[in-house]
């Protein structure tokens, strides 16, 4: 039988490692085919998940840390040899890209076609 307490540390690393990273990479995708296919989805609600979508990239490092913690205490035991191999460094560029481009869309595009609409 498991453990409650495991299956509860379980769901918060799939939250934070897997469910996350692949909300934010859709979210992203989503506004982008918004703004280039000009999709009529609400501006409003674009914009409120690209804030959001921001606002999580600021704690998505934290995960990092936590990956290294844990290597550091499941070595420092001698029970097991744990090592960050390649898996690790391909989250964190994925959290590196998504916050990139997170901070380079220009939600002012928009709103430029919100009103380009209503100038028609």
């Amino acid at each position: 039988m498991v453990d409650n307490e495991l299956i509860a540390i379980a769901i918060i690393v799939f939250t934070a490692s897997i469910l996350v990273p692949w909300l934010k990479i859709i979210g992203l995708f989503v506004i982008l085919l918004t703004i280039s296919l000009n999709m009529p989805l609400s501006k409003q609600k674009l914009h409120f998940s690209y804030r959001v979508i921001e606002w999580i990239g600021r704690w998505s490092m934290l995960d990092l840390f936590v990956i290294s913690i844990v290597v550091a205490l499941v070595n420092m035991g001698q029970l097991l040899d744990a090592k960050p191999a390649p898996a690790a460094t391909a989250f964190a560029a994925v959290i590196l890209f998504t916050q990139l481009a997170a901070k380079a869309l220009d939600t002012r595009l928009l709103w430029d076609q919100l009103e380009q609409q209503h100038d028609r």
